[in-house]
């Protein structure tokens, strides 16, 4: 909390803890926003995570997907990744999907929630942007 010179509160931080986020995270459903740097409208492409079974799920442009996960401080780690197998429409669905699930297959990604976005980070760049449907 910051305070003025006469001791009036003029700004005051919430810090969630690992409970909070996944609270806001969890049933709800992520819209892919951006990826790669490039924002847009990527369709049908979300992600979904149950935190009480572990299980995350969504679209990938494409196709279904279905997993588990395990959440270890602002670490996400997916695994178990399955997904339908239909065709894609379109090269850009098709490079989308590609790049989705390699980012969720078997890895571990750092991720913060702002605002009303889900971030994930590769290393220090961020590689994937969720807002959240309501």
């Amino acid at each position: 909390m910051f305070t003025d010179e006469k001791g009036s509160e003029t700004l005051k931080f919430h810090i969630e803890n690992e409970e909070d986020i996944w609270s806001f995270i969890n049933g709800k459903t992520f819209k892919l926003i951006q990826l790669d740097n490039i924002g847009q409208d990527y369709k049908k492409a979300f992600i979904q995570f149950d935190a009480n079974e572990g299980k995350v799920s969504g679209n990938s442009s494409c196709n279904r997907f279905f997993g588990t996960y395990t959440a270890n401080g602002n670490s996400v780690t997916f695994s178990n990744l399955g997904s339908t197998r239909m065709a894609c429409l379109s090269d850009e669905d098709n490079k989308t999907e590609q790049k989705m699930l390699n980012y969720l297959s078997n890895a571990t990604l750092r991720f913060d929630v702002a605002d009303q976005t889900l971030n994930f980070y590769k290393d220090s760049r961020l590689v994937m942007m969720f807002a959240v449907v309501e």
